[in-house]
């Protein structure tokens, strides 16, 4: 008895493909992300807020479980620079499995281009509970002054 090769419906190819996309999705992402011997290698960017006051700007830079002495701040070009490393806080031991790691570790790094009014030789630095903080004054040109006009009928 011969037999009939079998025939995929239509509906069938629709609703398959989805998933084998997915499933070429996962195993591609898997495979890259195995394949990285040196994770230290990664440079992560930390988050930061820059805001401005009618005298200055701040910038504010998350970064968590970082020592003040790992993060070096330059500016060149008007350009403000944050570097520095994050180390892990556990030592890998030959054996050691992780099973879930979603804590960004290695150097990171960040650049801000800065404003044209400011006075980069002003520049004051804060590091309180993991936050840099830094302030940064506008120039006495910039800044904006008030002047009373005095007004005639």
């Amino acid at each position: 008895m011969r037999r009939l090769p079998v025939r995929r419906s239509i509906i069938d190819e629709i609703f398959e493909r989805p998933f084998s996309l997915l499933r070429e999705f996962e195993r591609s992402f898997s495979e890259a992300v195995s394949n990285l011997e040196d994770k230290k290698s990664i440079v992560w960017s930390p988050n930061v807020d820059m805001i401005e006051e009618d005298d200055r700007y701040e910038v504010i830079v998350e970064l968590p479980g970082v020592n003040k002495e790992d993060v070096k701040v330059h500016v060149k070009d008007n350009v403000l620079t944050i570097t520095g490393e994050k180390k892990e806080h556990y030592e890998r031991k030959e054996r050691t499995q992780i099973h879930y790691q979603s804590i960004w570790y290695g150097k990171f790094h960040t650049e801000i281009s800065l404003p044209t009014d400011v006075e980069i030789d002003k520049i004051s630095a804060q590091f309180k509970n993991g936050v840099l903080k830094l302030i940064i004054p506008k120039s006495e040109k910039q800044k904006g002054r008030e002047i009373q006009i005095e007004l005639k009928e």
